[in-house]
């Protein structure tokens, strides 16, 4: 276990241009996934599925738009200043 920490962490230990923007919207993500969940909780609600079917529907659509849309509003400069 140890060899293998010691290899992940000279090996993984970088970021690339997609982590290091998606951990820059992190934060506007937390305040603003409410929004985006909600939403596409009520567009899915009409959905006659089994409701764990929707929430491996609605679950990686909600991470995917709340960090699109974090990183949108991260590139507005008075938001950029406020987050």
């Amino acid at each position: 276990m140890v060899v293998l920490l010691g290899f992940a962490r000279e090996k993984w230990n970088r970021q690339g241009l997609l982590l290091k923007n998606m951990s820059r919207s992190a934060y506007a993500t937390y305040i603003f996934h409410p929004v985006v969940l909600i939403s596409l909780s009520l567009i899915f609600i009409s959905l006659n599925i089994a409701p764990a079917l929707k929430l491996l529907i609605v679950a990686p659509l909600a991470v995917c738009f709340s960090f699109g849309l974090a990183s949108i509003l991260v590139k507005i400069p008075v938001i950029n200043k406020i987050i």
